[in-house]
Formats: structure tokens, sequence, C-alpha cells
């Protein structure tokens, strides 16, 4: 599970290793500091900060990840993030090849599904196709 803003002030903080790799331009979350709470839920919090390549801090990044205990058959994550400017104003972006995107994303090994995905409406989308 990860977040990312796609540009941060024009600097691309999502592909940041292709972007290295080529000499371009990019950033990247600085992981700072996490704690792990188990009591009743699980509860992450974690601070990052977004540096460009030279190191200059982007955003102040706080994010809290909440996993609540089993119920009704399934599992419920929250996550909460505050991402705050750095020494000046920041402009957020998200301009692409092919639109936009930025955004929270999850992806989960199909062993850890059963096989399966389930979307809220209750359909699955993997009926009828061999896993």
């Amino acid at each position: 599970m990860f977040f990312v803003q796609k540009l941060v002030d024009g600097i691309n903080c999502w592909e940041a290793e292709p972007n290295a790799a080529a000499g371009r331009t990019h950033g990247w979350a600085h992981h700072e500091r996490y704690d792990v709470d188990a009591d009743d839920a699980v509860v992450i919090r974690h601070d990052c900060e977004w540096r460009a390549e030279d190191g200059e801090p982007l955003l102040a990044d706080m994010r809290t990840i909440t996993i609540d205990p089993p119920a009704d058959g399934g599992v419920l994550v929250r996550w909460d993030q505050q991402l705050t400017a750095v020494e000046s104003r920041r402009r957020l972006g998200s301009e692409t090849l092919h639109g936009h995107y930025s955004g929270l994303a999850v992806r989960f090994r199909r062993s850890m599904r059963n096989g399966r995905v389930v979307l809220p409406n209750a359909e699955n989308p993997d009926e009828g196709r061999t896993p």
C-alpha cells in the first residue's frame, strides 16, 4: 500500500527510479520514522519528508494507517495523511501523457486473497477466468 503525488512543483515524485537512471529531475518520499501500536487495532504512524533530488525538502508527510480487527468477512484499512509544504508554497500536479494520476494504490498478492477479488458491489471481476 502506498501513496504518492505525481508532481510537486513539477518534480516527478512518482517515477523516481527511472527518472534518476535517465538523469532527469525527480523526487521521492524519504522515510523519517514510524511507530506501531497493536492494542485493539493495528495503528502505524509514519512520518516522511518528500525531497527533490538535490535534497531540498518539499513536503512534510504524516500518515496514520489503522487496520481494524477482521469483522463481517473483511478487514477495514483506514489511511489518514497530512501533507504540509516545507519552506514555501508548493504546487501539486498529476499531469501525465495519458491524463492525470496521483493517489493511493494497493497491490495484493493473489495468495493473500485466495485468488479472488470482490468489488464493493459484490461483483467478482475474475469470474470465469482461470487464475
